[in-house]
């Protein structure tokens, strides 16, 4: 099988360092109890029943949604690929008869087998035995769909910003800009919908809407099902034109790329 290796490559070096694998056992849970906790702070302190169309059980939900969905959609193949640029190994990747983006995709694969048995699974189960996570069998199977869409939105949207690193010399800064701004218009941060209406309707134009708050809203029943149907649809789409822009792209870069780093 064609990027096996790659595959294994990646599995074994998510459980490579054994305390990094602890620290987000730990780190990454923790940071969903205080966003929950904050948010059962704000309701308790405003009395309100509602904010930006979540009660509080639903808010808390949707916090255990999306912190599901970034473990499904984590990704770092813009950083991989500037690395890859700056330190001289694009050159050595290009020899193997898989385009660039196929390595990265099983070695990412290979990751997501760590995250699925080390954290997706045990999250899900105890959110859902313990935490009261539910949903339809609809919106649920729609969102495990969502769910891998995003993760190939936001695969090839990194890809493509990857090409930036062919003329940027710094990549981590830049990535870290990139996933600060992101991440806010994603609704990882605050759903959308406590935004200022305006700014709520200009995100949906953008595709970081569909990072996040769209597979959560599919989830907790919050879209209809023709809307649910529709963003897949939109989602497929992005995919579509991420991949067609990183060709292009890809293509004029390596015109110029000289394979000894920068």
């Amino acid at each position: 099988m064609k990027g096996y290796g790659f595959l294994i490559t990646g599995f074994k070096r998510y459980f490579a360092y054994k305390a990094q694998v602890l620290a987000k056992l730990i780190a990454s849970p923790a940071e969903l109890v205080i966003m929950i906790i904050v948010w059962m702070s704000i309701f308790n302190y405003s009395g309100l029943k509602e904010i930006g169309g979540f009660s509080l059980s639903e808010m808390i939900n949707y916090y255990i949604i999306i912190y599901i969905v970034g473990l499904i959609i984590s990704d770092k193949s813009d950083t991989r690929l500037g690395s890859n640029i700056q330190y001289g190994y694009l050159a050595m990747r290009l020899l193997n008869p898989l385009q660039i983006y196929q390595l990265y995709l099983n070695d990412e694969f290979g990751e997501k087998l760590g995250i699925l048995f080390t954290q997706l699974i045990p999250v899900v189960i105890i959110s859902v035995l313990f935490l009261g996570l539910n949903s339809s069998l609809i919106n649920a199977l729609l969102f495990v769909i969502s769910g891998v869409l995003a993760y190939f939105m936001i695969f090839f949207f990194n890809m493509t910003f990857g090409l930036l690193y062919f003329k940027v010399k710094e990549y981590r800064y830049t990535s870290r800009i990139k996933n600060m701004i992101s991440g806010f218009l994603s609704g990882k941060i605050l759903p959308l919908s406590v935004f200022p209406l305006w700014l709520s309707e200009v995100i949906k134009f953008l595709p970081f809407n569909y990072f996040f708050y769209a597979p959560a809203n599919i989830f907790l029943g919050k879209y209809s099902l023709g809307v649910s149907l529709i963003t897949l649809l939109i989602q497929f789409s992005w995919i579509i034109l991420f991949y067609a822009l990183f060709k292009i792209g890809w293509f004029k870069a390596l015109k110029e790329f000289e394979g000894v780093g920068i």
